[in-house]
């Protein structure tokens, strides 16, 4: 794994401290570095589920990668302008478009799409018409599919779906999504069902994997929503509104919240 250093005081991403005397701070994180080219379908049924959150992630761990953005509102498009492609999915269940991105694994490259909402199931057809899995198997390729879940019974459901439509092939990763839980008790209970035997069952074969993405508070998202800026650039980004013990405050919690997911996608990686 490649450590990226973003030192505060200006060496890598220009920074000025907003207060002379701040102390220099070095934040460190792992990033993907891989030589074996990857492809990451980011999905989910449930809107809201923090799908483009993930892809948003995956993005910024994989440096180099290529984007393709077909989720909602073209989120990735407006932060990574000049490494994401927006994609027009169309009405039916035809995604011969993502074929694009299996042509730049075949040449060697990692890529990342943020797949439409909704369309678990017409993605898991796809999947298995082009015998996706099984190309993956073939020629060294990873090709994972990130599903992002709220602990609904519906994405439960999908998710089962999902995996019996792609026949075990295609490897799924269950994100629970930790905002979901219950901030005071820190009960798990929504994700009971990851202990169920169909889930040890495929997760023992191999073709189910789970990571937790860790909370960050909707304020701090809120703000880094607001400035329009990506996870690693609001390490570095001014505080429009001049509230200096806010932003030092999402600072930290920023960095926390990247480093922490970049362990998560990094031990998916490794194993």
């Amino acid at each position: 794994m490649k450590t990226l250093a973003l030192n505060c005081a200006g060496e890598m991403l220009n920074y000025q401290p907003l207060i002379k005397e701040q102390k220099k701070e070095n934040f460190s994180f792992k990033l993907c570095d891989s030589a074996k080219p990857f492809l990451h379908f980011v999905g989910g049924e449930s809107d809201g589920s923090g799908k483009s959150v993930v892809a948003k992630l995956l993005a910024e761990w994989i440096p180099s990668c290529a984007l393709f953005d077909a989720g909602r509102g073209s989120n990735l498009k407006k932060l990574f302008k000049s490494k994401c492609e927006t994609m027009e999915p169309p009405p039916c269940d035809d995604l011969d478009w993502a074929c694009e991105a299996l042509e730049l694994v075949r040449q060697g490259r990692s890529a990342v799409i943020d797949l439409p909402g909704r369309r678990g199931s017409e993605f898991a057809r796809w999947a298995a018409s082009n015998s996706v899995g099984s190309a993956a198997s073939e020629n060294g390729w990873g090709i994972f599919l990130w599903w992002v879940c709220d602990g609904t019974v519906e994405s439960k459901s999908a998710l089962q779906k999902s995996l019996e439509l792609t026949g075990g092939e295609l490897v799924h990763i269950l994100v629970r999504n930790l905002h979901f839980e219950n901030y005071w008790s820190g009960s798990r209970s929504k994700w009971e069902w990851c202990g169920e035997d169909w889930f040890l069952e495929r997760e023992e074969a191999g073709n189910l994997k789970s990571i937790d993405l860790p909370k960050l508070t909707a304020g701090h998202m809120n703000w880094i929503s607001r400035t329009d800026v990506t996870f690693l650039n609001a390490l570095s980004a001014k505080d429009a509104i001049g509230n200096f013990e806010f932003y030092a405050k999402t600072r930290s919690a920023v960095f926390r919240f990247v480093r922490a997911s970049f362990e998560q996608l990094s031990s998916c990686n490794e194993s």
